[in-house]
């Protein structure tokens, strides 16, 4: 049977408007449209809504003549407001199809990006021709592309096996949490004789809080960290709970640029899990500035470029070098205004953006007096280029009044009180608010130099707060810089070297810190990308979940692999019960524990109290550790804290001994059991020789002779000292 013409069907619908939308008045069918442009139209139907809004119904019965619709309705809707004078609010589109397969997709993206109105509706039609039914299609939502999040990672590994291992792992905890989307960097180390060996970098990708268990939620909300972020931060801690390498330390957009810079690291390749597996065909390059964050989560280095008139693209690019200046608003305001009079100049121009911004003065004097300041120091290069040749550069940096600052020392003492005062405003990202204060009170400001042919421009924060562009020394001079032009920070450092000199060589002692010999964190020139090569990725999906294994020791909620500290947790541990450490060492160790959760935080201060005792009650405390009560803490919080003290096995027998009596205490015979299987070894020996002198030990030995796995003969001396 021959299906009935679009004609056939179209004059059939235009009697029956009511099956498609309630209140639609019939105007014309093939209603013509003259187009002074080009070729002229015919509307299928054009009628009324019952707003008086002009509705375009174009109606396609076949997918052959589908991809013709978007075209259409984008043409008679321009000609609409061109020759029949129809303001754009006023207009809608509807779409009437017998078959969608074709349709759907490019609809759904006309749909999004139109300006006015457009819907789609499937239509039923009888064998004659008259439409039975029409029913609104659903468009497709907007594909979210995959994207990272500022929530970054890096584990060491002494071996490429453990590295698979930990990924694996990291990929299965992950999902446990909904953070199945990770994208990770595979690095090593090119002196092979330098251990661990391997380094895995990975970020979080951004999570659906539908699918997130809801204890991870609620702790989201209560979360500090990686604002705008928290979700993820959590699963990362979740993350960490569960995974552990050789070593492992923070990471934020933009350090993956840093190991690639450094000569002693290689970038080897990357890996993915969930959505990223989509990037399977993009460029070491694409892969980079994801993780890397260059897209707009970088904090400290931006790279990037746009096409002024790129409606698509140049919007977004000046939103994203903003997150790298969020903490140097003087910059982010210069930049900015300069990206608007570059584009307000009307030529098309291709636009470059370079930022390393690290916001840190101290560490640059500290980590590169006297020769290697400038790879630390905070510069900028922006480049402009039109389609004629004509070129604009701005330079920046920081820049120097000229007025010699008498004593640097104090104004640094202002702010950090001793050096580890500046190593724990790191350690809490503290540094970048009193950096600007530094910055500002030794006459120092963020500034930009623009060349365009033979004129240069000074782009500067005015005494009133806004940027400016000036040329000349009366104008410099207008706006606070008295000797009428800007000094560079060889000047400051020329002018001030024996104060710097004896800052630096303060710090260092302090914090026993080696000057470095780092290379160049920005080049002169824009730094050259990962190439366009096919990256190599493995593509890696969560394993079967099981359930999760159930804690056996009384009050902790933790199963037996997680009652064990880190190598970071037990290194810290460590260094606060060495008392001939350095006292900031100590400081830095304890804040360690604090940023490391409640657990990791009850185990350093239950060390503190430990030591204080044995020592006669002499303050062990280091200076920079202020006694602190854990709030929240759960009395799961505190046995995994005692767990974390008696398997620290860097720790004297003594102490992780008391500490397994509190085990005891606290969990009874469980404790005890956890007591045995987190000492290892230990045979019990010493036991009776304090039985009888320390009354602490008294109760772990009447679960010593119960253990007929313990050695027979300590039992029977135990049970005589005891009596039983």
């Amino acid at each position: 049977m021959t299906e009935p013409r679009e004609t056939v069907i179209r004059d059939h619908l235009a009697r029956r408007l009511d099956l498609v939308e309630r209140g639609l008045r019939l105007v014309a069918v093939e209603y013509p449209l003259p187009n002074a442009a080009g070729t002229r139209g015919r509307i299928d139907i054009l009628a009324r809504d019952i707003h008086d809004s002009w509705v375009v119904i174009e109606l396609k019965r076949s997918d052959k003549t589908a991809r013709d619709a978007i075209h259409e309705i984008a043409k008679y809707n321009e000609l609409l407001r061109r020759e029949k004078g129809l303001r754009p609010d006023r207009i809608r589109s509807i779409i009437v199809a017998t078959t969608w397969s074709e349709l759907l997709v490019p609809v759904s993206n006309f749909a999004r990006d139109s300006s006015h109105d457009v819907r789609g509706y499937q239509l039923t039609v009888g064998p004659d021709g008259v439409p039975t039914g029409a029913e609104r299609v659903e468009l497709l939502a907007a594909a979210t592309a995959p994207r990272t999040t500022p929530v970054h990672f890096i584990f060491h590994f002494f071996t490429e096996a453990d590295r698979e291992t930990g990924w694996q792992q990291i990929v299965d905890r992950a999902a446990e949490v909904g953070a199945g989307d990770l994208l990770a960097a595979d690095f090593r180390r090119r002196d092979a004789a330098v251990s661990p060996q391997y380094g895995l970098y990975f970020a979080v990708g951004r999570m659906d809080p539908d699918s997130a268990p809801e204890a991870l939620k609620v702790a989201a909300t209560e979360s500090e960290g990686a604002p705008g972020y928290q979700l993820e931060y959590e699963a990362l801690r979740h993350i960490l709970k569960h995974v552990f390498g050789a070593s492992s330390a923070s990471a934020s957009p933009g350090t993956l640029r840093q190991i690639q810079e450094d000569r002693s690291w290689e970038v080897e390749g990357y890996r993915s899990s969930g959505v990223f597996g989509k990037l399977a065909a993009s460029s070491q390059r694409d892969f980079f500035r994801e993780l890397n964050g260059d897209d707009g989560f970088a904090e400290v280095h931006y790279f990037g470029t746009a096409r002024t008139s790129d409606r698509g693209r140049w919007p977004v690019f000046l939103t994203e070098y903003e997150s790298s200046l969020a903490s140097n608003e003087a910059w982010r305001n210069l930049v900015r205004s300069w990206l608007q009079d570059v584009h307000a100049s009307g030529e098309e121009a291709d636009v470059a953006l370079d930022v390393f911004n690290p916001c840190d003065l101290i560490s640059a004097i500290v980590h590169g007096w006297p020769d290697h300041t400038w790879p630390l120091m905070p510069k900028l290069a922006a480049f402009a280029v039109t389609e004629a040749g004509h070129e604009r550069r701005a330079m920046g940096a920081l820049y120097w009044d000229g007025r010699p600052v008498p004593d640097i020392a104090r104004l640094v003492r202002l702010l950090y009180p001793e050096p580890t005062s500046w190593q724990t405003a790191r350690a809490f990202g503290d540094h970048l608010r009193r950096d600007l204060q530094l910055v500002e009170s030794l006459g120092l400001q963020y500034v930009l130099v623009e060349h365009i042919g033979d004129e240069v421009r000074i782009w500067l924060v005015g005494e009133d707060g806004s940027p400016r562009a000036v040329s000349t020394v009366g104008q410099l001079r207008a706006e606070g810089w008295p000797k009428g032009t800007v000094f560079g920070m060889d000047n400051f450092f020329a002018a001030h070297r024996g104060q710097l000199r004896a800052l630096a060589t303060e710090y260092r002692d302090a914090l026993g810190i080696s000057p470095s010999l780092p290379e160049p964190s920005l080049p002169d020139t824009a730094l050259t990308e990962p190439d366009d090569r096919p990256a190599r990725v493995r593509h890696t999906e969560p394993r079967p979940v099981s359930p999760p294994a159930e804690s056996d020791l009384k009050d902790c909620s933790e199963p037996a692999p997680m009652r064990v500290p880190d190598a970071v947790v037990g290194e810290a541990l460590v260094t606060i019960a060495d008392l001939s450490k350095d006292d900031s060492e100590r400081s830095v160790a304890w804040h360690v524990c604090v940023i490391r959760g409640k657990a990791a935080l009850i185990a350093a201060e239950e060390l503190l109290d430990t030591l204080k005792t044995l020592n006669t009650g002499t303050d062990v405390r280091p200076g920079r550790a202020p006694k602190v009560e854990v709030a929240d803490a759960t009395r799961s919080d505190y046995v995994l804290g005692t767990c974390y003290l008696v398997g620290a096995e860097g720790l004297r027998d003594e102490l992780r001994r008391r500490a397994a009596v509190s085990l005891v205490m606290l969990c009874q015979e469980s404790g005890y059991r956890e007591a045995r299987r987190l000492l290892k070894e230990d045979t019990w020996a010493w036991l009776p020789r304090v039985v009888g002198r320390d009354s602490w030990a008294n109760l772990l030995a009447t679960y010593v002779v119960d253990d007929c796995s313990a050695p027979g003969e300590v039992r029977d001396t135990l049970a005589a000292l005891l009596d039983l």
